[in-house]
């Protein structure tokens, strides 16, 4: 028999067929190692595989921990991405707002500051689980400054005054942002399935017809126009009533 040290190291000597047969052996450092060889981690991997955890399970549910497992890593791996889980949580906002398609802009400032916020809650509902998330953080990545610098531009070029384009732009940013907000909270995903809305809203409807009309008499009186209309007329209502106010200040 052959030493260790008279083996010809062009050779290769064939595996060990019971190693072989089961990659569980591996250690978790080994594992990890052999899963960057295959597909290095990177920021956009990151924020990818984080909606996808709060897309299923909420934002609560996100973890540097439970991110690890979901992307095949050590969480400590995760370090090298991002700081910490506050810049993570801006990165996941950048990448909502990245998913935002932008109109092109037509000339006709209402129909343009129209677009946009058609646009953004487009955009956000796809992700109905984070809308809180991007309300409740500042946008210092690109996309979303990009976003609100078009959104300027739309009032600006309208011809008003600095001070009213900048609330015009806040007013239809807090519009659309509370609009996405009660329809992810009060409809939650029935709000994307027509059948589950309208059981839903069913059930309000019966509720509140039967309160006490002497004690709620208005809500008792428009239990049917309360749960009335799509999400759509409903949004697009506000929206026009909001642009008939901005127009008046011309």
């Amino acid at each position: 028999m052959s030493s260790p040290e008279s083996r010809n190291p062009n050779v290769n000597e064939p595996a060990d067929p019971v190693l072989a047969a089961d990659p569980d052996w591996l250690l978790e450092t080994e594992q990890v190692t052999r899963r960057r060889r295959r597909e290095p981690l990177t920021r956009g991997a990151i924020v990818v595989a984080s909606l996808r955890i709060i897309d299923d399970e909420g934002v609560e549910a996100l973890s540097m921990r439970r991110l690890g497992l979901e992307l095949d890593v050590r969480a400590m791996a995760l370090y090298r991405h991002v700081r910490n889980k506050e810049q993570l949580l801006d990165l996941i906002v950048e990448g909502i707002l990245r998913g935002i398609e932008a109109p092109l802009p037509t000339g006709d400032w209402r129909n343009d500051a129209a677009a946009i916020g058609r646009a953004t809650r487009a955009g956000l509902m796809r992700h109905r689980r984070a809308v809180h998330l991007v309300g409740s953080r500042p946008w210092v990545g690109a996309a979303g400054l990009t976003g609100l610098d078009a959104t300027l531009g739309v009032f600006r070029g309208a011809g008003f005054d600095p001070r009213t384009t900048v609330y015009a732009q806040f007013a239809l940013g807090n519009y659309v942002g509370g609009f996405c907000a009660w329809e992810a909270a009060n409809l939650g995903s029935a709000s994307g399935d027509p059948a589950a809305r309208s059981e839903v809203l069913a059930g309000y409807r019966q509720l509140v017809a039967g309160l006490p009309p002497e004690r709620f008499p208005n809500l008792v009186a428009l239990a049917g126009e309360l749960t009335a209309g799509t999400l759509d007329e409903r949004f697009e209502f506000g929206l026009a009533a909001l642009l008939d106010g901005i127009a008046a200040l011309r």
